[in-house]
């Protein structure tokens, strides 16, 4: 089948449109992941599962929400925004290092 070269462009412009946000998707959900991680490792620190709405964070004696919703009434922090930020920004790449390995593999 014959295109015009216009046609062809457009068609391969859709194409890494759908490649960029499926890449996207994946890195807002690796974020939001990490995210969690550092609120949960937080939590642990500050000992919040004694005083928590959830029940399963005072028998494991750890956060196991998946948002820490006990985090919300603390208020000392473990790290403060640029800390949180480096934090998330290295959690970030080692996961994306890993994945990058585990397709290669």
């Amino acid at each position: 089948m014959i295109i015009s070269q216009h046609d062809a462009w457009h068609l391969a412009q859709r194409a890494r449109d759908k490649s960029d946000l499926a890449a996207k998707r994946l890195s807002d959900m690796i974020v939001a992941a990490c995210i969690e991680e550092i609120e949960r490792g937080n939590a642990n620190i500050l000992r919040t599962h004694r005083t928590c709405f959830i029940k399963a964070c005072r028998r494991a004696h750890h956060c196991t929400g998946s948002r820490p919703i006990c985090l919300l009434f603390q208020r000392r922090r473990v790290l403060n925004a640029e800390q949180q930020q480096a934090t998330l920004d290295e959690m970030y790449w080692r996961v994306l290092e890993a994945l990058v390995a585990s397709e290669a593999a």
